[in-house]
């Protein structure tokens, strides 16, 4: 009654969801309408499912996101419900737009639904690759119905290659999603999951262990896929009878079209000694594409036969057996899975590892530029601070050498006030030559008559503020009334102005008698029109 009672809430949800689909009418948007589909299907009302998204028609005028779910949500379906599909590059173009618009969730399922449908068509190296890439985006999704599906299969797709540790290592992700979840019917599958690839490895206990918590499950697994579950312990540990098991064998619901429900049945046939029908049985599986259920079909028949005394037909069926071995640890080694899954590891955290440091160089350089700016800026206000308290200093020093002229131009008593200004007006150079060093350097270097032909601009303009000492009035009256005249006419002008002739200011600029007496005559005519 408990089951019952359960699938009946679960059919009224679902009835709830189709009237909630159907009354939403023209209110919903055609995106709106695809997302409740995939909930149907989500919700395994695969058939309910397929009416809706029949009767869906993709305009013409429909979005590229209406049309990448569109695509993916009939992919699928078609999967789920066991249509064959010959094409693994449906899913490309929803892809490339979830790829684009960053849609994680939807992304994820369309890199484990074409890693599926390349695993159905033999693709095995491509269809690992683009598990782990659903593995990969999965990482940053919410939704752990996608995760538990793809560590599922990757945890299946391993088992089949033999690669067991790494079966067993996707089979404990897809029971934390599972655990996490409180979804038992995961975890059924989960644990049973560990206990097959445990027993490969000959790890019993371990096998034996998630078997046990496997059972206590099998009630949040329908009744029909139950069946699978008894299966694998009739088959691989026969000493755990369970009382489910021999009921199942007995009621309406063991005709359900399951390989390994066959060989289960073959196994109880033979045990009873009904060859007939074991070898009917087993003969029916020995054709199933599963090659695990196959081989273990023909290994039934190589029992029945030799029982039989039929030497023959047992060498034949080992024959065909090893074959079928044979073939497949061809394909194994051929699409050597556990190096691919590795080499997408490594590439991927190569890929993150780059990366991280891309982001970490961007930072840095962020700080470094920010560093420069702001050194830049702190320098420039530093100067322009300087400039100022320079610029008023050298105005305190023309105005004290002013009235020093004053008072030594007429005849006055006033000697202390004369001591004093000049004791003023010396202190004054040398808080300014103190901060002018290097037009003081400069300044030296023209006294020395040493060649200025290597200045930078900067060495000029700090001459020439130096300078403003001296001559305060005429170096701000050539920046007043001749704006216009460059750096290096001003130098030339102030070496006129310091007294030295034609021939010393040829061989300070580094130019001859003639270049010089040029330019003068050029600045002259200049200073005439203004």
């Amino acid at each position: 009654m408990q089951y019952n009672y359960g699938r009946m809430v679960a059919n009224l949800k679902y009835l709830l969801l189709i009237l909630f689909v159907y009354s939403c009418g023209n209110e919903n948007t055609n995106e709106h309408k695809l997302y409740e589909i995939d909930n149907l299907i989500e919700l395994s009302h695969n058939d309910s499912a397929n009416v809706l998204l029949d009767k869906y028609i993709v305009s013409e005028e429909a979005t590229a996101e209406e049309k990448a779910i569109y695509q993916l949500l009939k992919t699928k379906l078609a999967y789920r419900r066991y249509i064959p599909l010959t094409s693994d590059t449906v899913l490309d173009a929803s892809i490339r737009y979830f790829s684009k618009h960053n849609n994680l969730n939807y992304l994820a399922q369309c890199y484990y639904y074409k890693g599926c449908i390349e695993f159905k068509l033999q693709k095995h190296k491509s269809a690992i690759v683009n598990l782990k890439r659903a593995e990969d985006v999965a990482q940053d999704v919410e939704d752990v119905n996608v995760k538990y599906k793809i560590y599922g299969m990757l945890s299946d797709c391993n088992n089949i290659y033999k690669e067991y540790k790494l079966a067993i290592a996707y089979a404990y992700k897809a029971r934390y999603v599972a655990i996490k979840a409180k979804n038992t019917y995961w975890e059924a599958y989960a644990n049973v999951f560990l206990s097959q690839n445990y027993l490969e490895l000959n790890q019993t206990d371990s096998a034996v262990y998630y078997l046990q918590k496997c059972i206590p499950c099998l009630n949040s697994v329908p009744r029909k896929e139950r069946l699978s579950f008894y299966a694998y312990i009739l088959q691989k540990m026969p000493k755990m009878k369970l009382k489910e098991i021999s009921a199942s064998l007995s009621d309406g619901e063991n005709e359900v079209n399951d390989p390994a429900w066959e060989n289960v049945k073959g196994n109880v046939a033979f045990e009873n000694g009904d060859y007939s029908l074991a070898e009917k049985l087993w003969k029916k599986t020995a054709h199933d594409e599963r090659k695990e259920d196959c081989l273990d079909a023909l290994d039934g028949l190589v029992r029945l036969y030799r029982a039989q005394g039929n030497i023959k037909k047992a060498l034949d069926v080992s024959e065909k057996m090893q074959n079928l071995k044979d073939s497949f640890a061809s394909v194994r080694q051929e699409n050597n899975i556990l190096l691919i899954q590795k080499q997408f590891d490594t590439q991927l955290a190569s890929e993150k590892k780059w990366g991280k440091t891309k982001l970490l160089l961007c930072l840095f350089g962020t700080i470094i530029v920010a560093i420069v700016v702001i050194i830049y800026l702190y320098v420039k206000y530093t100067r322009e601070k300087e400039k100022k308290e320079i610029h008023k200093l050298q105005l305190q020093l023309l105005a004290t050498e002013e009235h020093l002229r004053k008072l030594q131009s007429v005849d006055s008593n006033q000697k202390s006030d004369i001591i004093a200004l000049k004791k003023e007006t010396r202190q004054l150079r040398e808080v300014i030559a103190h901060k002018l060093p290097r037009g003081k350097r400069r300044y030296d270097e023209i006294c020395d008559g040493s060649n200025v032909s290597v200045w930078s601009e900067r060495d000029m303009e700090s001459f020439v503020e130096y300078y403003k000492m001296f001559d305060a009035q005429y170096v701000l009256g050539l920046e007043v009334d001749c704006d216009n005249l460059t750096l290096q006419n001003r130098v030339l002008l102030i070496l006129y102005k310091m007294g030295k002739t034609d021939e010393e200011v040829a061989q300070i600029l580094g130019k001859t008698k003639g270049a010089v007496r040029t330019m003068k005559s050029r600045i002259m005519t200049k200073l005439k029109k203004r």
